[in-house]
């Protein structure tokens, strides 16, 4: 699969193509002008052994992409991430003292005994590319955030599925200090915040984002601007949400890192079975004097039942 990825690219771009059919792979790195096709009834399977991710505690995802432009994963076929069975590889791993980790050595803040994230494969993690498409395919089984885009701009993801509950840090989507990011029509059932927006440097931030007619369950929020907030979330519009067995909140709106968030729009959301409607937090988290600013938010026409009960009963990891 890379030589087709790698031979399409030199020639100046086009199509590589998955058939129908289950196929196991390593990491895959997706170069320029390359539009990776899944058909109908394909599935891009993830190994399940730890090592084909990379010797090192950092694990790198399943799909990756560093200053590509003009890519894209297409089609109506799946990408599986096996995060259960990947799981238990590492365990193996962490109990032979073949694989190191520093939240499994020591007890993290939620007194639970876990690999880190970062030793946790994604599914894709693209970074600093520009002209990303991401349409039609399904998502399952991470075993961390499912897909970050990293400062990528002018990403265009439509109708998709996302089902992803195997395990904890299980995002449906990050974007990181994006801009210009229109994500329209897609399904997201996850384990932690379902859409989420990120800002991790003070010098840049998430600008120009649109997320319409999307349907979100999550364990943590559906949709969510932060915590993540050092540079900050600008111009950003959100609109005609369904939410639905959500633990948290329909919308958290998070600025806590010293960064700016100013000019979101959100409206039309509608949420059954859901922990909490709104959150709106200014906060100062950041160890440095630099202090967190919150202007000019406009929530609309919510529309948001609160059970009695968890809402979130009967999920995995729930």
């Amino acid at each position: 699969i890379q030589k087709g990825i790698d031979d399409v690219s030199a020639a100046g771009g086009g199509r590589v193509v998955i058939p129908a059919g289950r196929f196991v792979t390593g990491i895959l790195t997706l170069k320029s002008n390359v539009d990776l096709h899944l058909e109908k009834y394909a599935v891009l399977a993830g190994s399940t052994r730890r090592t084909d991710y990379g010797p090192s505690s950092h694990a790198s995802a399943l799909l990756v992409a560093d200053k590509a432009t003009n890519i894209s994963i297409t089609g109506n076929g799946m990408i599986d991430g096996q995060g259960e069975a990947l799981l238990k590889d590492i365990y193996v791993m962490l109990h032979a003292g073949t694989l190191q980790d520093k939240e499994w050595q020591t007890e993290n803040p939620w007194h639970q005994v876990r690999p880190e994230e970062e030793n946790r494969p994604k599914i894709i993690n693209f970074n600093n590319c520009d002209k990303v498409t991401i349409k039609g395919i399904t998502l399952r089984n991470a075993l961390c955030w499912v897909q970050r885009y990293n400062k990528c701009s002018n990403i265009l993801m439509d109708s998709i599925e996302v089902e992803s509950n195997v395990y904890w840090n299980n995002d449906g989507v990050d974007f990181v200090d994006c801009k210009d990011v229109k994500l329209t029509n897609s399904f997201f059932n996850a384990d932690d915040d379902g859409i989420c927006l990120k800002s991790e440097d003070r010098n840049s931030h998430c600008e120009n984002i649109y997320v319409a007619n999307c349907v979100v369950r999550s364990s943590a929020n559906a949709v969510k601007l932060g915590t993540a907030s050092w540079g900050g979330f600008k111009n950003i519009t959100i609109k005609d949400i369904k939410v639905f067995d959500t633990f948290r909140s329909a919308i958290a709106i998070e600025c806590v890192d010293g960064g700016v968030l100013e000019n979101v729009d959100v409206r039309n959301i509608k949420a059954t079975n859901t922990g909490n409607a709104i959150v709106v937090r200014l906060g100062h988290r950041n160890k440095d004097s630099v202090v967190s600013q919150l202007r000019n938010v406009y929530i609309g026409n919510m529309e948001v039942e609160v059970p009695k009960t968890k809402p979130d009963i009967g999920y995995n990891m729930e």
